[in-house]
């Protein structure tokens, strides 16, 4: 449930404050790419470097990462034939099923893992899989091979990754990839998406839908992307974050992840009207700060891990938590599970010491909790903490003792 606070209440919260995520690049880098840098990147330039770089045959931009892998079903006949994903995943995952007509089948996670139970695949009789790499853990893709009992596609959503070249190599034939450059996502870059496949027929009739699909790229969408990017950029310094929300009431404290709102069973989301990530395309800037990403993408790599492990170095052992499983790939937070009963005052108490922490994801009310256990308590238990590649090792430290610091009051 979301939590509000009341109208007239102030939160004290430190001048710097560290953000739940910001961009991986710097407000110089935006800048650089607006004076002239940016205007001679067409989106043929960026499908071709993406694929060179991760040594893939064939790649196409994307308006989103769930008009990709929508499109890659609908193509793939997957209408009305059964697709399964996880219950613990980011919703928008659940409309790209939805809205390619087919029929969603959901399975719970592991009871120690973020990711799909394997069992499901051989209980639950589905064409197609969507397997959502949460937070950046990669599944064992051998042990999800597509047979003659699961003749369809196979969509491995690597959006919450900064993913490297074996991520790739692990890929088949009927396999489609897709990579995210939405706000939040390593490698944010303004918006857009790309998808990735060895089947060139495949590649070919997304870029088909996705030229039907979207808007033209104008001049004033160039601008309010511009506009946007350096706003997002500028806010979520730590220097000024603080400040911005000392200038208002927080109106809400604690709010799910991407909440479903209204959405209230499986028809009300091809009910709803589209929104901008079906139709808008990427501009100048966004293609920009993707050729940027890929540029820094192995330092991204090398930072993100490096965090996670002083994340744990600082917090193992600590009592009242669960520290998440180890990984040698980039991940998006650092995900650590807590009793469901304190969660909301230690998110309270983070956020008034100027930790800015997140909960992705919550548990749809598409599905019955009964059903699905693991999903459900992992959704009511988690914090995501911040993984910044523009962090420093002592903001990392400074994020743990704070944590050690709530827990305490929390306990008292």
């Amino acid at each position: 449930m979301t939590k509000f606070v009341k109208r007239s209440e102030k939160f004290c919260v430190p001048h710097r404050m560290i953000p739940r995520y910001r961009s991986p690049f710097g407000f110089s880098t935006i800048v650089s790419g607006l004076v002239g840098g940016c205007f001679n990147i067409s989106i043929s330039s960026i499908e071709e470097a993406y694929a060179n770089h991760f040594h893939m045959p064939y790649s196409v931009l994307l308006p989103s990462c769930r008009a990709g892998m929508s499109w890659a079903l609908e193509i793939n006949n997957a209408s009305h034939k059964n697709v399964l994903c996880s219950a613990f995943n980011c919703p928008t995952v659940f409309e790209a099923i939805l809205r390619a007509g087919s029929e969603l089948v959901i399975a719970d996670i592991e009871h120690d893992s973020f990711l799909l139970e394997h069992k499901s695949i051989k209980l639950l009789n589905c064409q197609s899989l969507v397997l959502s790499e949460i937070y950046g853990y990669t599944y064992d893709l051998n042990l999800w091979a597509l047979t003659d009992s699961l003749p369809g596609i196979r969509i491995i959503d690597m959006a919450m990754t900064v993913p490297s070249l074996h991520h790739f190599q692990r890929l088949r034939r009927t396999d489609f990839a897709v990579l995210s450059f939405g706000t939040g996502k390593c490698l944010y870059a303004g918006s857009g998406g790309i998808g990735f496949s060895h089947d060139k027929n495949l590649v070919r009739e997304v870029r088909k839908w996705r030229d039907k699909c979207i808007e033209k790229e104008t001049l004033l969408l160039f601008i309010k992307h511009s506009l946007e990017i350096l706003s997002r950029s500028i806010i979520r310094e730590p220097a000024l974050y603080g400040f911005y929300f000392k200038r208002s009431t927080l109106k809400r404290l604690i709010k799910d992840e991407n909440d479903d709102g209204i959405i209230l069973d499986q028809l009300d989301y091809v009910k709803q009207p589209l929104s901008k990530e079906w139709y808008t395309p990427t501009t100048y800037i966004d293609r920009y700060l993707m050729f940027y990403n890929l540029k820094c993408a192995s330092g991204y790599i090398e930072k993100r891990i490096a965090i996670a492990k002083r994340y744990r170095i600082n917090l193992n052992g600590v009592d009242g938590l669960i520290l998440p499983p180890i990984s040698s790939d980039a991940l998006s937070h650092y995900t650590i599970r807590v009793n469901h009963h304190l969660r909301d005052k230690l998110i309270h108490y983070l956020f008034g010491m100027g930790i800015e922490t997140g909960t992705l994801f919550f548990f749809s009310r598409l599905f019955n909790r009964r059903n699905f256990p693991n999903a459900a308590s992992t959704a009511a238990e988690i914090i995501n903490l911040p993984i910044d590649v523009r962090m420093l090792l002592s903001d990392v430290d400074r994020i743990c003792n704070c944590l050690l610091e709530a827990l305490k009051q929390v306990n008292n």
